[in-house]
């Protein structure tokens, strides 16, 4: 088992000269080079970082798994749920991974797309009051794709995060998932690979003084790998 900082010294240049963290001089795209990029949360930035195509990468990916799983090794978890789309695969890995390297299986799952796009959780938890469960109106699709039991711990899981808002509508998915199922769960650790965002770790334990009860506040432990220091 490695350590989170033996981990950031052997991935961070790999995922450099592979392209999976992009800067305004080593984008191919002449548009970046000449304007960086803009964040979901509005701020601009001189670099970007993409996992989504790390499957193509293959030795890459397994060292991202393997130091995922150690990430996650000390936690005693029940389930991790990934959040769709970019969390998913690393997720599978990381649960392989984790197997054969810890001796730690990991049970896991997945959240689908809202039937509306959301920006904010605030947002998310207006549609959710909303809707009835039905992801397509065919087949058997649930927002959570997961076999939940009553009073499981849950983790989600992603692969980065700039602000935990994407990470806190996936934790109200799960919470209104469950409880449309009649169960109780606990779902208050986030786990990701790489960190962009220096308050976020304050910023989860925050949310515990959130007043909105919708959100169903609690102190959220976040969890990661890679740090960029801005």
């Amino acid at each position: 088992m490695k350590t989170r900082e033996e981990w950031a010294d052997r991935l961070m240049v790999p995922l450099y000269e592979k392209g999976y963290i992009e800067t305004i001089w080593n984008t191919k795209s002449l548009k970046h080079q000449r304007e960086g990029w803009r964040l979901k949360d509005g701020s601009w930035s001189p670099w970007f970082f993409n996992m989504r195509p790390i499957g193509s990468t293959s030795i890459l990916f397994f060292d991202i798994c393997c130091a995922m799983a150690d990430l996650v090794k000390e936690h005693d978890l029940d389930m991790y749920i990934g959040i769709d789309m970019a969390g998913i695969l690393p997720l599978g890995g990381v649960a392989v991974a984790s197997a054969i390297r810890n001796a730690k299986p990991l049970s896991t799952g997945y959240t689908r797309p809202l039937s509306k796009k959301v920006r904010t959780p605030m947002e998310a938890f207006h549609l959710l009051q909303k809707m009835d469960g039905d992801v397509a109106g065919y087949g058997q699709k649930d927002y959570v794709e997961a076999i939940m039991f009553d009073g499981m711990n849950i983790g989600i899981f992603d692969d980065m995060s700039t602000g935990l808002g994407s990470k806190i509508i996936a934790r109200l998915i799960v919470l209104w998932e469950a409880k449309r199922r009649g169960l109780n769960v606990i779902c208050n650790q986030i786990f990701y690979f790489l960190n962009r965002g220096a308050k976020n770790i304050q910023t989860g334990l925050d949310f515990a003084k959130e007043k909105e009860q919708g959100l169903s506040p609690e102190a959220l432990d976040v969890h990661y790998v890679l740090e960029f220091d801005e």
